[in-house]
């Protein structure tokens, strides 16, 4: 049998064990929460450099579509443009005439000498024009970037115009049946313009960016991975994260003085005013913003807002998709899906509203021109073999 002081000495064993077992999981306890902060500390951090890298897209989607005018606009003299075009006044007659297009082309300027006929040639922003305009045979001398009229016909959308160029890009220009212009490009780019030219969007095929813009000058951007930025003329700014389904706000006050509101999905928020932070809960209407007083963000969810706003109401759905609603316009860009469409809306005497579709773009729209495309190289052999 043991003795007492085997036991003893069992039991002494057993203690040191369960204390050394506890020091080990004490320090196991500590490395895991530092480990838990460092992990918070990098979902920060990566949900930063997310945000930056967003506000990066759209500022280069914005740099593009400037820099693609500015060139274009000094690379062309176009004589066809009669009026404005886009969200943008024409300048006047006088000053296209005046435009020293031999600074950029001097080439050109020296072949041509004191031809009073410029040639024409088509722009990122022309609007199309009837065939007799162009003359019979045209001819282009500026270099291989300048677009040529190939064919006209009538599209899938409406009445459209083919240009390329000598190294096989190519712009279509369609005029809808509603009145609007479509300006499809082979880098994969939209531009749409609508017939009452108060509502401009520009569609980046390869950055995955779409950026509407009213006369007025206000500005919604969305982007593919369901990012949405809304960008007001007194410097209000609304942004969702669909990462961390964060809506921020950033609000106006009469003084001009501005504050940051940050929607959790838990359905709180904090306001932060200069170094002072208060948190509170929100309701279904929140964000107002003033004059109007009908300026708020309607909450179907904690992550579902409405920006109600006098020229529009731009919703984001469950499924990441954004739904903008102005006067008689419908547009919607389901990111996840890259797809893209406008339809006109009708307000019918017994209440119900009819809607109309004008034109897509994404990858939906894509697949249906390479279809077309195949169709008509089909049809080109067939006559072919005929002859």
């Amino acid at each position: 049998m043991k003795t007492i002081t085997q036991k003893d000495r069992q039991i002494s064993s057993l203690r040191l064990r369960l204390r050394k077992a506890e020091e080990v999981g004490q320090t196991k306890e500590k490395e895991l929460e530092e480990n838990n902060k460092k992990v918070e500390r990098l979902e920060r951090t990566v949900n930063t450099l997310q945000r930056q890298l967003a506000q990066i897209r759209g500022n280069y989607a914005k740099q593009t579509q400037e820099m693609a005018a500015e060139l274009q606009a000094a690379r062309t003299h176009n004589l066809r443009r009669k009026g404005p075009i886009g969200l943008l006044h024409a300048a006047s007659d006088q000053a296209v005439h005046d435009k020293p297009v031999e600074a950029v082309h001097p080439q050109v300027a020296d072949q041509q000498g004191s031809t009073q006929e410029r040639l024409k040639s088509v722009s990122w922003a022309d609007k199309p024009v009837p065939t007799h305009v162009l003359p019979a045979t045209t001819s282009y001398t500026s270099g291989s970037n300048q677009m040529k009229f190939i064919e006209q016909g009538v599209g899938y959308f409406g009445s459209c115009r083919l240009f390329k160029n000598a190294i096989g890009d190519w712009t279509k220009v369609t005029t809808t049946d509603c009145g609007c212009d479509l300006y499809e490009y082979s880098n994969s780019d939209v531009r749409w313009i609508s017939c009452d030219r108060t509502v401009e969007i520009n569609y980046f095929g390869i950055v995955g960016a779409t950026v509407i813009t009213l006369i007025k000058g206000c500005r919604i951007r969305y982007f593919n991975n369901g990012q949405i930025e809304l960008y007001r003329l007194s410097g209000e700014i609304s942004q969702f994260d669909p990462v961390t389904l964060r809506r921020t706000e950033t609000m106006l006050r009469s003084d001009s003085s501005k504050y940051v509101e940050i929607f959790d999905p838990t359905g709180c928020f904090i306001r932060i005013e200069g170094t002072n932070r208060t948190s509170h809960n929100f309701d279904e209407r929140s964000s107002y913003r003033g004059h109007p007083s009908d300026r708020h963000v309607y909450n179907h969810s904690n992550s579902e807002p409405e920006w109600i706003e006098p020229e529009y109401n731009a919703r984001r759905c469950p499924d990441g998709s954004l739904k903008i609603k102005f006067a008689n316009i419908m547009v919607c860009c389901i990111g996840v899906e890259d797809v893209g469409y406008v339809k006109h809306t009708t307000r019918l005497e017994n209440g119900s509203e009819r809607k109309r579709m004008c034109v897509e773009w994404g990858h939906v729209a894509r697949a249906r021109q390479r279809q077309i495309e195949a169709r008509k190289c089909q049809e080109l052999v067939a006559h072919n073999a005929t002859m």
